[in-house]
């Protein structure tokens, strides 16, 4: 039987209305918008809120009382509130300002997830590097930055391999020789299509610069993901918009209020499909190699591969117990870390400072020639790209690490569980101290000047 107007009454007040209350009420609609009702639900909200406000403030945990705060303690939290949201807005400042008037000494800030102390002189930096991996830990922090759960599918950064470096330093190294002609060659093609398809004024071709820079990043896609994956357009795109993704999708996520994350995380996730195209791309390539893997160690021969997943299997341990889910996993980590970040801001610099353009093209058309493309052989564009990173970082804070216990450095600043101990890198590399007129553009500064002068 549906509810009437009397019913309604009822559970509002626990009692008969009059009949005049009755007449005006005959129907659902028309009772809600009676003083009675309104009334009723009023007292009913008031009730509740009194009663959560007397259980917050009476018990904490296992019937503990806990005293009735303070008004200094109240101003205190509202401060400290009000800080940790003004990192949301003035971060960079922030993190500048504590440097500048720290005098290389540690120094706080708040954000609205985390309590960050940062350090800067030689010696505190020993002491993180030197910290036990039970006191600080770098992974715990990338999971809250990450977020690799939601954002990265799934990726299990307990167990993330230190391969990686020896699989990108050493191994795809040695094979720049072999990869770059390939490469130049694609390159060439690309931009020579961006230089069709884009529009043309006072004699000059105009590229966006992120969508070129990322165009030709995605040329560099061989090295990473092999040439059939390379070719795949779909594949690059989505491995392009997969590094952002990945960034935006886990700032959302840690602004969400801590009960709200799982639920944030999955909506993300479930909307956020570059991740999946990967791993799904990814996934039977592993597989053939884990199966490849195992016909050499029995003494069979197999195809030779030159992409990131070979190097990672060539510099592990013939014994690691590789899976193909952690090592797709792991080369969508190296391609997230390796990023499109340099590539953007150096060619965003080169064109607000074009006069280095020239000797950079004289260097390049050298190296070309003597087939020497390692650092060595490109001090000038070696120097260009450091410039551009020392002035546009990824990040403005760097060595990241999370205290899983209570944590001190050697003058006494402690760290309690759960808190940051980081490096203003962006303020370190943007100071009078280490390096001359600090915020200007010097693309050769990290270069011998007689070498530039022969050039």
């Amino acid at each position: 039987m549906a509810l009437n107007s009397t019913h309604y009454v009822e559970l509002c007040h626990g009692s008969l209305p009059n009949i005049s209350t009755l007449a005006v009420a005959k129907d659902e609609a028309s009772f809600l918008s009676t003083p009675q009702y309104k009334l009723g639900i009023t007292k009913h909200f008031a009730m509740g809120f009194m009663l959560l406000l007397a259980l917050s403030v009476v018990f904490t945990t296992k019937n503990h009382f806990r005293p009735i705060p303070t008004l200094a303690t109240i101003l205190k939290s509202v401060e400290r509130r009000a800080k940790a949201c003004a990192f949301l807005l003035y971060g960079l400042a922030l993190i500048q300002y504590g440097f500048m008037t720290s005098k290389d000494g540690p120094f706080e800030v708040l954000t609205p997830s985390n309590h960050i102390v940062f350090i800067s002189s030689p010696s505190q930096i020993t002491e993180l590097e030197a910290a036990s991996g039970k006191q600080l830990l770098l992974y715990a922090a990338s999971l809250e930055i990450l977020q690799p759960k939601y954002t990265m599918h799934g990726l299990d950064m307990s167990n993330y391999s230190s391969n990686f470096a020896r699989a990108v330093r050493v191994f795809l190294a040695n094979q720049l020789p072999q990869l770059l002609p390939p490469l130049l060659v694609s390159i060439r093609n690309r931009i020579a299509e961006m230089h069709a398809r884009d529009p043309i004024a006072d004699d000059n071709v105009t590229h966006p610069c992120t969508s070129w820079s990322g165009n030709l990043f995605i040329s560099a896609g061989t090295a990473i993901f092999g040439e059939d994956l390379a070719n795949n357009e779909a594949f690059m795109k989505a491995a392009f918009e997969y590094i952002e993704q990945v960034a935006s999708s886990a700032e959302i996520i840690r602004l969400a209020p801590a009960f709200l994350a799982p639920i944030v995380g999955r909506t993300v996730a479930y909307f956020n499909k570059r991740p999946e195209i990967l791993f799904n791309s990814l996934f039977p390539i592993a597989e053939e190699r884990l199966r490849e893997r195992e016909l050499v160690a029995a003494g069979q021969t197999v195809p030779k591969h030159h992409d990131l997943l070979q190097y990672l299997l060539d510099a592990s341990a013939k014994d690691t117990p590789w899976t193909p889910i952690r090592l797709v996993q792991e080369v969508m980590a190296i391609w997230l870390i390796k990023g499109l970040q340099m590539a953007t801001t150096a060619i965003y610099d080169l064109c607000l400072h074009p006069e280095h353009t020239a000797p950079l093209r004289r260097e390049i058309a050298i190296a070309e020639r003597d087939g020497d493309f390692c650092a060595s052989g490109l001090p000038l564009l070696d120097s260009f790209i450091k410039e551009s990173t020392r002035l546009s970082p990824a990040d403005c804070l760097s060595t990241r690490r999370q205290a899983i216990a209570p944590f001190s450095l050697n003058d006494g600043t402690h760290l309690n569980v759960g808190d940051w101990l980081c490096t203003p890198v962006a303020a370190i590399a943007q100071h009078y101290k280490h390096f001359p007129e600090p915020t200007e553009f010097s693309g050769f500064r990290f270069v011998d000047q007689s070498i530039v002068e022969k050039l």
